[in-house]
């Protein structure tokens, strides 16, 4: 065995120096172990997505009562708040997904509700698709905001 390290090593036996800097480099070229978990859990969980038949968007994200407040908060207190285009347009939609993962699908922020107003389902309809195309928007831009508002812009009737 003796002999094996020496011909790994060119017959020389490393210094104390040259140990040290190959455990620092394995160490700089290596994850660590909680990293490494949190990424096989996360590919079990998509490859368990893919095998039962759902992909990313079919997974709903769970809101808290204070999530949804500050995303409140955050979009109608504009003295406090001065949001882009492109995150108002984020904030309302995740707002919107809160209250309607909150209140199981009944409650939408994009329709109307007033005095004398029955809701149809047409206006559902258009809510889905206001908001629908407010993600394609969103996603489009890529963080952009002015791209966001040119690509809402062209999408809207005139």
């Amino acid at each position: 065995m003796a002999e094996e390290n020496k011909v790994e090593t060119g017959g020389k036996t490393p210094t104390t120096e040259e140990l040290l800097a190959t455990i620092k480099t394995m160490k700089e070229n290596s994850v660590s172990r909680s990293d490494y978990e949190a990424l096989k859990d996360d590919n079990k969980k998509l490859l368990d997505a893919i095998v039962n038949g759902q992909n990313e968007e079919d997974q709903t994200v769970v809101y808290s009562d204070d999530e949804v407040n500050a995303l409140r908060e955050k979009l109608f207190n504009t003295e406090k708040h001065d949001l882009t285009n492109l995150e108002y347009a984020q904030c309302a939609v995740q707002l919107r997904e809160a209250i309607l993962e909150k209140s199981g699908g009944k409650t939408d922020i994009f329709v109307g509700t007033y005095n004398k107003f029955e809701p149809t389902t047409e206006d559902y309809y258009r809510a889905k698709n206001t908001a629908e195309v407010l993600k394609e928007c969103i996603d489009y831009a890529e963080g952009d905001s002015q791209l966001f508002t040119q690509e809402l812009q062209r999408r809207m009737k005139k």
